[in-house]
């Protein structure tokens, strides 16, 4: 499937270079691969390459009851006695 930016969208992209971020690039011709390589120094063809800013994981603690289920997302803070909770890190 041919994924098009538009002006606004390549101007985010850049605008985040500018703001020190991390960005990735995908060659075209690799699309399919789906592997997006670092780039410290992005050469800005968008011809040939699409780019993004690099994803930062996500990060969400779990509630556990007492039998081990999950009882849904919450904030640490709001600990309940009872409910055991874990920190998840997505890896990407």
């Amino acid at each position: 499937m041919a994924r098009v930016k538009n002006t606004r969208q390549i101007m985010e992209v850049m605008q985040a270079y500018l703001d020190g971020k991390k960005i990735e690039a995908l060659a075209l011709s690799q699309r399919h691969s789906g592997l997006w390589q670092p780039v410290v120094t992005p050469p800005w063809n968008w011809a040939c390459y699409d780019y993004r800013v690099k994803q930062e994981p996500r990060e969400f603690c779990l509630a556990i009851d007492m039998s081990g289920k999950i009882v849904g997302v919450v904030n640490p803070a709001e600990y309940t006695k009872g409910v055991q909770v874990i920190k998840v890190r997505e890896v990407l």
